[in-house]
């Protein structure tokens, strides 16, 4: 799966959308994410097609979430105002 590595680490693309809607602090859809993550529409499109595939997030309402898995594989927990991300979007 292109946004997992073979030794099962996130790409840094994923790591990056993966961030960005946890700092977005509510479900999101891909324009939202985009400009959270500061990446162009269709590589958010795709990245989030790939991680709803390996199971990190889920579409509910149009609207994408991080799954338990998805954060999990962030290497934390959810509070409830979203995760704290660096200026590139990656948790931090």
């Amino acid at each position: 799966m292109p946004c997992v590595n073979a030794d099962g680490s996130l790409t840094p693309v994923a790591a990056q959308v993966l961030g960005a809607l946890a700092a977005v602090g509510a479900p999101g859809g891909p324009d939202t994410v985009a400009r959270a993550a500061a990446l162009p529409l269709y590589r958010v499109r795709s990245t989030l097609r790939e991680l709803q595939l390996a199971g990190l997030i889920e579409e509910v309402d149009g609207n994408r979430v991080l799954t338990p898995d998805g954060r999990a594989r962030l290497g934390a927990t959810a509070p409830a105002g979203g995760l704290a991300v660096d200026s590139r979007g990656l948790p931090g």
